[in-house]
């Protein structure tokens, strides 16, 4: 299977290109869920044209609302984690100026076979900035390891009303 580097634009089969390709999928999925979540609440959901630090604009009630959207994968220990930062090679944190709000969305449904609904944690942005976190860990309550059977960002989920 070949993949299209982001680099030459011709075929490619490096390792590289591959993960970029696998993460750029996972972040299209991540935003199509919360995309659809939103409409499914009665907002109208847009998409800016250019290259903003917010994947997608949601507007209920005259009111539109920037929105981050961060696509969580299933590590080997059960729980799942997701980068609250731009990109892997800035590591700059995001702050008012880029968003409203951070969507961690988590495949729960995909990973769990006892689970139905997956896993959206509405977060604003000041509480972002003020936990100074650049990485969340989340899974499904009950689910945890050891003594700890609910995630640090559980009181942010499905807090769609925060929009």
């Amino acid at each position: 299977l070949a993949y299209v580097c982001r680099h030459t634009q011709r075929d490619c089969v490096t390792q590289s290109c591959r993960q970029w390709m696998d993460a750029k999928r996972t972040g299209s999925v991540g935003e199509l869920a919360v995309a659809t979540k939103l409409t499914e609440l009665g907002f109208t959901v847009s998409w800016p044209l250019s290259d903003d630090a917010y994947d997608l604009i949601a507007e209920k009630d005259g009111h539109s609302r920037r929105v981050q959207v961060k696509s969580a994968t299933l590590n080997k220990g059960g729980s799942y984690r997701c980068a609250l930062h731009h990109c892997k090679s800035q590591r700059r944190g995001y702050n008012k100026s880029d968003c409203d709000f951070i969507v961690l969305y988590a495949p729960f449904s995909k990973d769990f076979e006892d689970l139905i609904h997956d896993g959206y944690y509405v977060i604003p942005i000041e509480d972002i900035v003020k936990s100074k976190s650049l990485a969340a860990m989340v899974f499904p309550a009950g689910k945890g390891k050891g003594n700890i059977m609910v995630c640090k960002w559980e009181k942010y989920k499905d807090g769609w009303k925060k929009i």
